[in-house]
């Protein structure tokens, strides 16, 4: 079973445009892969595991492990939580402070 944080899902309005990814169906998801001592919380079928990647540029987007051989694109969601090890995986990745909520890339 995959670990890792737990992070809140939010949307704009409460409109989905997904097209019924899975961060449509969540109020919280699972961040895996941020480091050992970030593996807490089991990913559940009630909130399932999303990746941490970096995006275009000097961004980053969490992918659902679901997904994870497919292309996909953001749909509009957002997750953040305040543990600071996920601002620190972010800042990792992009060089630049992580204290931000991160775009969910769940729409096919």
């Amino acid at each position: 079973m995959a670990k890792g944080l737990i992070a809140y899902v939010f949307r704009a309005n409460g409109i989905d445009c997904t097209n019924g990814g899975e961060s449509s169906r969540f109020n919280e998801i699972t961040i895996i892969e941020l480091g050992s001592d970030s593996e807490i919380f089991d990913a559940t079928a009630d909130r399932p595991a999303f990746r941490l990647q970096k995006g275009y540029g000097n961004t980053v987007r969490l992918v659902p492990e679901s997904l994870a051989d497919r292309h996909v694109m953001f749909g509009g969601n957002f997750a953040h939580t305040s543990d600071s090890r996920f601002s620190r995986a972010i800042t990792r990745i992009t060089g630049d402070s992580g204290y931000y909520a991160v775009p969910i890339h769940d729409r096919v």
